[in-house]
Formats: structure tokens, C-alpha cells, sequence
């Protein structure tokens, strides 16, 4: 793993040692990971780097240390990336850094006179926090800021856990509502804005990016789909600049299939598409057709229960406790392709997708008035099938009404309910699942997030949300940037994306008629008859895979299970894991949430707020 921490105040110096040992916890184990470190009279800075970087540049007055990386055209000067934005500093101040592209996080501690003590500190998050930081100011005025919350905690210190984060996390999943960590005390830097701090003062958070989609998308000139084929060609090929081999993640899917179009064909050599999931499943075989439409080299790695069940608790671990479980089998990916294959940094498309895709946007949105939004957010992002009071001991309810009006609360300006959920993924799915998922993967390689850059985000809020709606936008820049793929199937519905969209239920109709024809086999037989159709399918593990099914027994239905004790009724969870295993109905989101937050809380304890 890698990471970065920071500390500003007058108390740094006489702490500098026990600061070390806080960032020593970043260090992957069993691995040589380089340190880089820079102390100055009230300012310390040390990453353990490997595979993202962290470089120091400084002068006279001021030091700035850069996290990540800065995706820039052309190759990188002599001085890099911390040298370079100093000199943007220097040429326009704060604001010279907010306007950087790129995947970061930075600090800045300029001094009161040349060598003296340093007398302000400035952190900068990217546009949409690919790289996740927090921080905290300690008793003695110190303020400390990291990647990973536990190095903000105190050696044998237990980590205070945050009740209300657990809740967002079991009742909304992956669509965060809030940013808060899952520990109390401890604050995020946001996406998108800078935390200023002078010597002896407290800390001041300013915005200085917000996801809204352009007024002049409505009225003005549509933006043509070669324009965003065109973005999308020189953001990638920034990304594939500085590396030597990038995996691609390609399930087959629309995302996948357009970001791997956008690679210049001089490019296909660095390049190596991955597609990962069950043997023979659709998603994988319909990966192999783009790749050999294109020319691009393919493998396919093969997940089985094993690789989700043996990396679940690191995954926990590493990611600190959002999107828990489902994410595990990254670790394994990740270590596979950088060990076998060669891979230095990874691209993924779901990030398009939710970005730009429009799959969420429905027509149905029209109908709902502004006094209706509240519920609607709810039962559209509530992750189970029955009503908190069935599901929950006590307080989810008002913590869930709490989570959507204080995310509403920030788009009561916005005028249609188009553009409000368009605001709410962009804001709550892309910043806060990916820049999640990219600390999974920046454990062995460099992420290389697409929505990070001025030239993307223009895009994505230059076109108008019912542009976006049903993919309508997303698959005419597909067809300017190789229409030969829309002559391979699409896994949602298994017909060529050039069949009238009229024709689009018909074919997932018959993909659920398959599954539940399976269903009834297991039902009435206990044969379970594999069912592929996702990349890889937890349904189906959760039902009749004996690891799975051990472990849902060891985590969820013991007398020591710490969500029943705290969160959800005991009743409930076991009803739902029973109805699951006798294929009475999918409860594999609730399931799987409740893993995840069952982990967490075995690592890191219970709250205590």
C-alpha cells in the first residue's frame, strides 16, 4: 500500500518521531517500499510510496508536497510534477493550484520569512477526490491530515466508529449520502476544495469545484458526439502517457467497450484489456469479442468464491470500512496483473459509465414533483426490500431522512429533477465508490481516474441529463469512435447495441425468464444450474457455494454478530439468508452489506457516538 501524512503546528517538531511510526502503518507488508519525507520547523510530510508517488519541491519560502500524479500533455519536465505546481503557485497563487488536472492530493507550507518556521499550511483535493484524505486538529493545535484514517489515531488507540456512518453504509450501500469516514473526529477533505490553516489558528474549508450541469447545455448548441469522442481520446491518452502497461478493465458492457475505443491505436501496445469474473461467463465472453474486434491484447483472469472470501478482510482493511465486501477480489486482480502480466496502473470504465452513461436518468423522473424528491432518493437507493422498521433497531429512519435532505440540501437551487440526480451520482457515486475503489487498486498499481480533468467534467455537465438518459449520448460517442462495436452484444440484454432500443426488454426478458428457470431447478431439486450472466454472480455463490455459505454462517447468524447486537434486527437478517438460500428471492445486496459491516466492526470495533 501507499499513503501520505501530513502535520502543521508548532508541536511537529517534538512529535516527529512519533509521527514516523504513524506513517509507517501505510507500508505494505512484506514489501520495500520507498519513504519520502520532508520536515521544516512545523511542518512534516512522509508517504510510503509504492506504486503512487509523492514528490517534495521547495524554495526559499515554501514547500509543497504532491501526492499522486498530475495528468499534464506531453512528457513530464526535469523538475516533475511538485516542481511544477510550485511554479503555478508562484504564478497565480491558490487558485493556480485548484486549476491543475490530475489525480492528487496536495500540501503547500509556506513560510512567514525566508527559513523561518512554517506560518500557514494549504492542502488541495482534485476535483473529485480521487485520492481520499482526512483530517483531524489534536489537543496541542496540531493539525494532522492522511490518506488512511489510521494514521491519525494514537498507537493502542481503539478508533472511535461512527454510528451514522455505519447506518449510511447498511441503509444506501454504495451510493454514499455522506463523506464522513466511518470513524467520529476525523473529517474529510472534500473533493473539490482546499483546507487552509495559519500557525496557531483553525482550519478553513473552502470549495472550490461543484459538480452542475451547465445552464447553456439546455439552450445552447448540442454538444456533438465527436466532441466527446475527442475528450474522451486526449484524456486517455494522457493517462497512458506516463506508463508502461495499463490494464483496462473490460466486462463487455457499454463503459468498458467505449473507454478501451478511445485508446489511440499507437497505443495497443502498452495496452492490455482484463476481463474478471466466473469461467465462461457472458460478460467475459462478450469482453474477448471487443478486444479482438479492436486488436487489443485480452486476458482473462477467473474469480471463484475463494478469492472474495480470502481477501475480504484486507479489503476491509485497506478501504476502511465504504463498499466493503464486493470489492475484495481487486486485491487478488491487482496483484495478478502486476506479478504476471507486467501492469503498472489501471483504467476503469465503470466511472464513465456513471458519469457519463445516463443508465440512471429515466424518463420516469418527469413525474416526480420537487415535494416528492426526499422519498423517491430513498426507495430508489435503499438497499433492501423491506422497510427500515423491519429492517433496523432504532434510529435508521430519522438517520436516513437526516442523509437525504442534508445531499438535497446542496441542490435546492438546481431546478428539475433530471438535473438533481444527475448532481446526486456524480457527487455521491463517482467521488465517493471510485475514489474508494482506486485505493483497492493503488494498493498494487497506479489508479488512473477519467473523471478527474477540467476537459471530462466539462463534457459530462455540458450534456444535458435526458441527452444522457438511456445511454443516448454515451452510444453516439461510441459510434464515432469505432462504430464496430456496437455490432457486439450487450450483456444487459445479450442483442447488438444496433437493435432499436424498442427491442432492448425483449432481450432482458429472456435473460430473467434463464434465471429464474434456474431458481426454480435449485428450488425444487437442490441442482444448482450455473447461472452466468453477471461478471461474476454473488446470488449464486451466496446460495449454494459451501466457503460462501460458511462464512455468511460464521459472520451473520452466531450469537456474536455485532450488527444484530447494534443495528439490524436478528429475526430479519436471518430470515433474508434463508430466503436467499432456498431461492425464494435475491437478497444478495443486504447480504453482502451486511458482511461488509460486520467485517468492519471486527476489525475496528463498535461506535461509540
Amino acid at each position: 500500500m501507499s499513503g501520505l501524512l501530513l502535520a502543521f503546528g508548532d508541536a511537529v517538531p517534538a512529535r516527529r518521531q512519533l509521527l514516523m511510526a504513524r506513517a509507517q502503518r501505510l507500508r505494505a507488508p512484506n514489501r520495500l517500499d520507498r519513504v519520502e519525507s520532508h520536515a521544516a520547523a512545523g511542518f512534516f510530510a512522509c508517504a510510503i510510496n509504492s506504486p503512487a508517488t509523492a514528490a517534495v519541491a521547495s524554495d526559499a519560502s515554501a514547500a509543497l508536497v504532491l501526492y499522486g500524479a498530475l495528468h499534464r500533455d506531453g512528457a513530464a519536465d526535469a523538475g516533475g510534477d511538485a516542481a511544477y505546481a510550485l511554479e503555478r503557485f508562484r504564478r497565480a497563487g491558490v487558485d493556480g493550484l485548484c486549476n491543475l488536472d490530475g489525480s492528487f492530493v496536495l500540501a503547500l507550507a509556506e513560510q512567514a520569512t525566508s527559513g523561518g518556521a512554517a506560518a500557514r499550511l494549504t492542502l488541495v483535493a482534485d476535483r473529485i477526490g480521487s485520492i481520499p484524505c482526512y483530517w483531524r486538529v489534536d489537543a496541542d493545535g496540531t493539525l494532522l491530515a492522511a490518506t488512511e484514517c489510521k494514521c491519525l489515531f494514537d498507537d493502542g488507540a481503539v478508533p472511535p466508529v461512527s454510528r451514522l456512518g455505519v447506518l449510511n453504509t447498511l441503509l444506501f450501500g454504495r451510493v454514499k449520502l455522506t463523506r464522513a469516514p466511518l470513524f467520529a473526529g476525523i473529517a474529510p477533505l472534500d473533493p473539490g476544495s482546499t483546507l487552509t490553516m495559519t500557525a496557531g489558528g483553525s482550519p478553513r474549508a473552502r470549495t472550490y469545484y461543484v459538480y452542475r450541469e451547465r445552464e447553456e447545455a439546455e439552450t445552447g448548441a448540442a454538444i456533438p458526439a465527436e466532441e466527446g469522442a475527442q475528450v474522451l481520446r486526449r484524456v486517455v491518452a494522457a493517462r497512458l502517457a506516463r506508463h508502461e502497461r495499463v490494464a483496462i478493465g473490460l466486462s463487455g458492457g457499454i463503459d468498458s467497450r467505449m473507454l478501451l475505443a478511445a485508446v489511440d491505436p499507437a497505443d495497443y501496445h502498452k495496452v492490455l484489456a482484463v476481463s474478471f469474473g466466473m469461467a465462461d461467463n457472458d460478460e467475459s465472453m462478450l469482453a474477448r469479442h471487443v478486444a479482438r474486434t479492436l486488436g487489443v491484447p485480452y486476458r482473462d483472469i477467473e474469480l471463484t468464491p475463494a478469492h472474495f472470501v480470502d481477501h475480504a478482510e484486507s479489503a476491509v482493511r485497506v478501504s476502511e470500512g465504504q463498499d466493503l465486501f464486493v470489492q475484495g477480489y481487486l486485491s487478488y486482480v491487482t496483484e495478478r496483473l502486476a506479478r504476471d502480466e507486467g501492469v503498472d496502473a489501471m483504467l476503469d470504465g465503470m466511472e464513465v459509465g456513471v458519469s457519463l452513461g445516463g443508465d440512471y436518468l429515466k424518463d420516469e423522473f418527469a413525474d416526480v414533483r420537487a415535494d416528492e424528491l426526499p422519498g423517491y432518493v430513498f426507495r430508489r437507493f435503499y438497499v433492501h426490500r423491506d422497510p427500515p422498521a423491519a429492517v433496523f433497531l432504532d434510529d435508521a429512519p430519522a438517520a436516513a431522512d437526516r442523509l437525504v435532505g442534508d445531499v438535497l440540501a446542496q441542490v435546492a437551487d438546481v431546478p428539475s429533477v433530471y438535473h438533481k440526480l444527475d448532481w446526486l451520482y456524480i457527487e455521491c457515486y463517482t467521488r465517493e465508490v471510485m475514489r474508494l475503489r482506486h485505493r483497492l487498486v493503488r494498493k498494487r498499481l497506479a489508479a488512473l481516474p477519467v473523471p478527474a480533468d477540467r476537459a471530462y467534467l466539462a463534457l459530462v455537465s455540458g450534456v444535458p441529463a435526458r441527452r444522457k438518459a438511456g445511454r443516448r449520448f454515451q452510444l453516439e460517442v461510441l459510434a464515432r469512435l469505432d462504430a464496430r462495436l456496437l455490432d457486439v452484444p450487450y450483456h444487459g440484454t445479450m442483442l447488438p447495441l444496433t437493435v432499436p432500443r424498442a427491442r432492448w426488454p425483449e432481450g432482458a426478458e429472456t435473460i430473467r425468464r434463464w434465471e429464474a428457470l434456474c431458481q426454480d431447478v435449485w428450488r425444487a431439486h437442490r441442482v444448482r444450474v450455473p447461472f452466468a450472466h453477471y461478471y461474476t454472480n454473488f446470488a449464486e455463490w451466496l446460495r449454494a457455494d459451501p466457503l460462501v455459505r460458511q462464512l455468511v454462517g460464521d459472520l451473520l447468524l452466531g450469537d456474536d454478530c455485532r450488527i444484530t447486537r447494534q443495528f439490524v434486527r436478528r429475526d430479519w437478517l436471518r430470515r433474508i439468508v434463508r430466503e436467499h438460500a432456498d431461492g425464494e428471492a435475491d437478497h444478495r445486496s443486504s447480504i453482502l452489506y451486511a458482511l461488509g459491516t460486520e467485517l468492519f466492526l471486527r476489525q475496528f470495533g463498535d461506535p461509540g457516538d
